[in-house]
């Protein structure tokens, strides 16, 4: 997942917004894969993880998006936008810190705050 975000990160610095997309997408895949129960297709993960009240369904609804967006930057003719590359990449950065910084920073916090004999 990681290297996938470098990669992301790496054609957004260049500008190229169809590579862009694409990798920000595949990040996206690859966090739900590795850190939510779900199986199936990008799409159905989404739509599981929302029914299971695992993630709100506005997190839903933008990885639904950028899921759409990716696709059309995979099998599109077309070119993706600024506006395109922007929106994936905000919202992929946004749904990391929801799903895998934020938790594990609670955790870690949880851990510091902890009597020491488990009380």
């Amino acid at each position: 997942m990681e290297q996938l975000l470098v990669q992301a990160e790496h054609a957004y610095a260049k500008r190229h917004a169809d590579m862009a997309v694409i990798m920000y997408g595949q990040t996206l895949d690859a966090a739900l894969k590795r850190h939510f129960e779900a199986k199936g297709t990008l799409n159905e993960r989404i739509k599981s993880l929302v029914s299971r009240h695992v993630l709100p369904t506005t997190i839903g609804d933008w990885a639904t998006t950028v899921r759409i967006i990716r696709n059309e930057a995979v099998h599109d003719d077309g070119p993706m936008t600024e506006t395109d590359m922007e929106m994936t990449r905000n919202f992929t950065d946004a749904f990391l810190r929801y799903a895998v910084t934020l938790p594990k920073e609670i955790e870690i916090r949880r851990k510091l705050t902890e009597p020491a004999d488990g009380a």
